[in-house]
């Protein structure tokens, strides 16, 4: 369809060597048409298919691929007859992911400082980044998920597949779906959340003081990039532990 679109500005004919229509007559652009619309029908019906059995296996608990998130691996497994792969924690890197959510939710700790800590103890095997440990900390895949954070999803109003009652603080869960807008941010609406079967390595606690961290400090994300004082997240507050910002205004007249 983009194709023609481009052959039409330029007033290019096509021709198909093949199909017995050509889009220089009123009757061969009416049957490309035509193809065109149940091209795109097709089109949609996979992507609703697809979406429908990716969605009815995230329900049903399946790890639904992608990376192998650090901290696990992936070991055979059967849900419902159905043969699958389940996230096992490895014992190392498990206690690596311990100690980065453990390290944040203390006051004071940034997400700089947690790097820094992490390549002092000689446990940067993942390379850490700000980036990188913002999205490890944000994944509920690591929490053991309970009552509490049923309800900090819901408040947010993510589509929570899995019941109440099997939020028992034992299994991590699993964020998927795509939203207009960044689901760190507010808009949480096209998100679903669902459980799934294996250990998390954090108590809920822990993974909630670090999520409200992370939420408090997006508001001085641009701190250290703060080019109006030499002293922008550099002075610290020491009830908050937030740095300090500074505030474009009009200069104040005496009298």
């Amino acid at each position: 369809a983009n194709s023609m679109e481009i052959f039409r500005k330029h007033r290019v004919k096509f021709i198909s060597s093949q199909e017995a229509f050509d889009t220089g007559s009123a009757y061969g652009e009416m049957v490309m048409q035509i193809l065109m619309v149940f091209a795109q029908f097709e089109r949609s019906s996979i992507i609703d298919r697809i979406t429908q059995a990716y969605a009815h296996r995230s329900e049903m608990g399946f790890y639904m691929g992608g990376n192998c998130p650090y901290g696990f691996q992936l070991i055979p497994w059967e849900i419902h007859g159905i043969r699958t792969k389940k996230l096992q924690p490895l014992p190392e890197e498990a206690a690596v992911v311990q100690k980065i959510f453990e390290t944040y939710a203390e006051k004071l700790i940034s997400l700089r400082r947690l790097q820094t800590i992490l390549i002092e103890e000689n446990r940067n095997d993942g390379q850490w980044t700000t980036s990188k440990l913002s999205s490890l900390l944000k994944n509920p895949i690591y929490v053991r998920a309970d009552s509490e954070i049923y309800g900090y999803f819901e408040e947010r109003g993510v589509q929570i597949k899995s019941e109440l009652a099997l939020f028992d603080g034992s299994c991590g869960a699993q964020l998927y779906g795509r939203s207009k807008h960044d689901p760190t941010l507010s808009d949480w609406s096209d998100m679903k959340l669902v459980l799934l079967s294996h250990e998390g390595l954090v108590d809920s606690d822990t993974w909630l003081k670090c999520q409200h961290k992370l939420e408090r400090n997006r508001q001085f994300g641009s701190s250290f990039s703060n080019g109006t004082s030499w002293l922008a997240g550099k002075v610290v507050c020491a009830s908050c532990g937030h740095g300090m910002t500074t505030v474009k205004g009009s200069p104040r007249k005496d009298g």
